[in-house]
């Protein structure tokens, strides 16, 4: 059985070409074909949307022959294109990286695994792999990976906390609440699932803020979010990732005060916590206690010498104060975030512009144009001050 010989009636959503070992995946709401090797790397992508040679149109199917051809169920075109692996590169590499993946699931309907490539595919090397994608921020390949590891394992809790957690960043909401429900029916006091949950809705609320959403909606928002935090904390009650998300919620809701309180019991438990340390510290800043936001963010890089959020934090801080030397200082520390940098000053700016704070931000763009000066948002701001 060297390979999975296809069919007219009969293709697969995924394929190993046990001669190789190479598993091929259409990622259909993509228009594209992922290859991995037989260790779940990355090795190309290729197609775009379109009905010439080479692009397709929602592919459904794809199998593989003796001659290591590849075949594709190009639905969307009515049509089997033949892919001709020895040309493959010269024809489609222009294509490769072209199509990233957008909003809007990956994967809607369960796949199709045939049995013999389910003996080939292993739970135990997809997770990792899964894994090191999400921490990478990966999410197209770790959801790839969490979603065909819950296929061959229903059971498999991380599996699914691993698709709740990448859809959180790729996909609808239903995806990513159906994913972790997935968890909670096998487990109904999973704090990953729950603490998932309570990020999802966390996510979706300052989405909602930022896009300035009525104040009712991201209200009932961030109470999902809280709700599903609290129900992590009735369960094990000093969960710092809890307490984080239910100090981040109140920051949403402009509630610094109760922010600053889940921090403080947070820090108790763990007082060199990075995200803790910040979270404080960005509360007090839009408290306006400089003094206090200013000691947090630099606790934080007594732990992080690098930490971007402390340092840009701290930018804030000193630019609103006028300590333009400080301000400098900071700036030296931040060389290889130039770009985020930039766009933090400049979105700083439009902020402050919105509240009225016009020298603030003035000072804003001219360190943004300091640090960029062919940047022609900052210079058409700066001529309309």
């Amino acid at each position: 059985m060297g390979i999975w010989r296809w069919s007219v009636l009969q293709s697969y959503w995924l394929v190993i070409n046990l001669s190789n070992g190479n598993i091929y995946v259409a990622d259909y709401n993509n228009h594209r074909i992922q290859v991995f090797d037989s260790d779940g790397n990355f090795v190309k992508k290729f197609g775009k949307q379109g009905s010439q040679d080479g692009q397709f149109n929602v592919p459904r199917g794809v199998a593989v022959d003796s001659n290591n051809n590849l075949y594709v169920a190009d639905a969307g075109n009515v049509r089997i294109q033949k892919i001709f692996f020895d040309k493959a590169i010269v024809t489609f590499s222009e294509q490769f990286d072209e199509v990233m993946c957008n909003a809007g699931s990956m994967i809607n309907d369960p796949i199709s695994i045939p049995p013999e490539t389910a003996l080939v595919l292993s739970v135990q090397k997809l997770l990792p792999k899964a894994n090191i994608f999400a921490e990478s921020e990966q999410f197209e390949e770790s959801l790839l990976f969490y979603y065909i590891a819950s296929q061959l394992e229903p059971q498999n809790i991380h599996a699914w906390n691993g698709v709740g957690y990448s859809q959180t960043f790729l996909c609808d909401n239903s995806s990513a609440i159906d994913a972790y429900s997935n968890t909670l029916i096998l487990d109904k006091n999973n704090v990953n699932a729950l603490n998932g949950l309570g990020f999802f809705y966390s996510s979706n609320a300052q989405t909602q803020s930022r896009n300035n959403a009525p104040h009712d909606l991201v209200e009932s928002t961030a109470n999902l979010a809280i709700v599903s935090y609290e129900k992590t904390l009735e369960i094990d009650d000093s969960n710092v990732n809890a307490l984080n998300g239910i100090g981040t919620v109140h920051i949403i809701l402009e509630q610094y005060d109760l922010a600053i309180e889940n921090f403080v019991l947070s820090l108790a438990i763990d007082s060199d916590r990075v995200s803790t340390l910040n979270g404080m510290a960005f509360a007090h800043l839009k408290s306006e206690n400089m003094i206090l936001a200013e000691s947090f963010y630099v606790n934080t890089l007594d732990v992080d010498d690098a930490n971007f959020d402390a340092l840009k934090g701290l930018l804030s801080i000193y630019l609103k104060q006028n300590k333009l030397d400080k301000a400098d200082e900071t700036i030296a520390k931040m060389t290889q975030f130039q770009e985020q940098v930039v766009q933090s000053l400049i979105a700083e700016a439009q902020w402050l512009l919105d509240n009225g704070s016009t020298d603030n931000a003035k000072r804003f763009l001219e360190k943004a144009l300091q640090l960029d000066p062919r940047n022609v948002i900052v210079a058409d701001l700066l001529r309309n001050l």
